[in-house]
């Protein structure tokens, strides 16, 4: 079984992603080391059974973020993809969250985010509602409506 796990760990491809706020390269860099350096073998083999997050080229799109990051930004960036994304990020702990911002809200309720909350102050929401569509609060400064995003996974370690 081990064998059949490493072979299919092989043929998994990532592509990582990052939001456009700057500031954060380091807590970032942080997020992709621990992934490599304690989960990554684990993590392959969870990735090797997802179709749903890979882009054009068959690779995983994994978009890394500072569990301190506005999550704002994560979440644009989220939404700019036509297929699910990883979302890995470290707050308390190392977390990796499968999100969709396609297809229609799920029924039921859409939670605000607030315009100033970090990623670990969503992850946290997402917790209490795991049923549940997340959309930045709106401001005078961003017009249109912002992404909406639905939680389909999450693992922590």
């Amino acid at each position: 079984m081990a064998e059949i796990d490493v072979a299919l760990a092989g043929r998994v491809s990532l592509t990582f992603r990052f939001a456009a706020t700057t500031g954060f390269q380091e807590g970032r860099q942080r997020v992709i080391d621990e992934l490599r350096n304690r989960h990554i073998n684990r993590f392959l083999g969870i990735l090797a059974g997802f179709e749903g997050t890979t882009d054009e080229h068959g690779d995983h799109v994994l978009v890394v973020a500072d569990g301190r990051e506005p999550v704002r930004g994560v979440m644009e960036r989220v939404a700019q993809f036509p297929h699910d994304v990883v979302l890995v990020t470290e707050t308390d702990q190392f977390t990796v969250t499968v999100l969709a911002s396609r297809g229609a809200d799920r029924p039921g309720r859409v939670v605000p985010v607030p315009g100033t909350a970090t990623v670990g102050e969503w992850l946290r929401q997402i917790r209490d509602f795991p049923h549940a569509t997340f959309a930045v609060e709106g401001d005078d400064r961003h017009a249109k409506e912002s992404a909406r995003i639905q939680w389909q996974l999450a693992i922590a370690a």
